[in-house]
């Protein structure tokens, strides 16, 4: 009987649902976000459990320096972990970084304590340890330098100096600023840098896949 007066009233109840001054309810809220915002979080709150890796804070330390570097700017951690979802870049590209900085990817050392994989451990091209700044950055490779200079060739349609391509300034692309002639900061030049960097190195990516795989 309780159920079915409540059904019946529930068209024409008013619920009061506002919070107790004080009270305060955690989490995000379902009203007034995106679904790309909740799965930010939860993977923030999966990777604060997680204990730092050695090789995560070599690229993190890598990513700094060539920021510093590069760029003239200090930055932290937490900069680097959120300039990798920066909005200029697509989503797969942005995966690609934030795998990278994590050094997550199964390439170089990780097959070489596995049995009978250790040939995995070493490019096939350059007959080196495959690590990622090896991938994108020293490989012989034809199709790396042929991607990078052609990135190379887009920029300076717009810009004059090309940056220096090293691992740091593939994995913190998000963080570079560029100035225009006043001093401002130059959006579409920035937006461009990311653009470029971050497809490049997601292409030569596939590429390399591509190629082992096949």
């Amino acid at each position: 009987r309780l159920a079915k007066r409540a059904v019946r009233g529930s068209a024409t109840a008013n619920w009061d649902m506002t919070l107790p001054p004080g009270m305060a309810l955690p989490g995000l809220s379902l009203q007034g976000n995106r679904q790309r915002t909740f799965y930010q979080g939860i993977r923030e709150e999966k990777t604060k459990k997680l204990a730092p890796r050695a090789s995560t804070e070599r690229n993190l330390k890598a990513i700094r320096e060539a920021v510093c570097e590069t760029f003239g700017k200090y930055v932290s951690d937490a900069d680097i972990w959120a300039s990798v979802n920066a909005k200029d870049f697509l989503p797969r590209p942005a995966q690609f970084l934030w795998k990278s900085v994590h050094n997550a990817h199964k390439i170089g050392s990780y097959w070489t304590h596995i049995s009978k994989c250790e040939e995995r451990a070493t490019c096939w091209d350059c007959e080196e340890l495959e690590d990622l700044d090896h991938i994108l950055v020293q490989c012989k490779s034809s199709g790396r330098a042929l991607i990078w200079t052609a990135a190379r060739t887009l920029w300076q349609e717009r810009a004059t100096t090309w940056p220096d391509v090293s691992l740091g300034t593939i994995l913190g692309c998000g963080l570079a600023e560029f100035r225009d002639g006043s001093g401002k900061l130059d959006q579409g030049t920035r937006r461009l840098y990311r653009i470029l960097m971050s497809e490049s190195a997601y292409l030569i990516w596939r590429l390399r896949n591509e190629h082992v795989i096949d």
